[in-house]
């Protein structure tokens, strides 16, 4: 049976040749290759951003960092591109 992935765990297009026979090598590299290691990257800069003004401002509590960081690992890479 065929395994049905998930297109942002990717690295490249022809990942189905090498995913299988090299799957360790592949469960590795899509941690930071993939399409969603981009969008969580894009997330955690985003909300250092968001932490940086609020610390500038000094408006940054314990609550926000809690709040920013409970929002950052909510979001999903399906959703973004909707």
């Amino acid at each position: 049976m065929e395994e049905i992935r998930n297109v942002f765990r990717n690295i490249s297009p022809i990942d189905h040749r090498y995913s299988q026979s090299e799957s360790d090598v592949f469960v590795a590299l899509v941690l930071y290759l993939s399409e969603e290691a981009v969008i969580n990257s894009c997330v955690s800069a985003e909300i250092a951003l968001i932490k940086a003004h609020l610390t500038m401002r000094g408006e940054l509590t314990q609550e926000y960092i809690d709040r920013l960081n409970r929002v950052a690992s909510q979001v999903k890479p399906n959703e973004v591109y909707i």
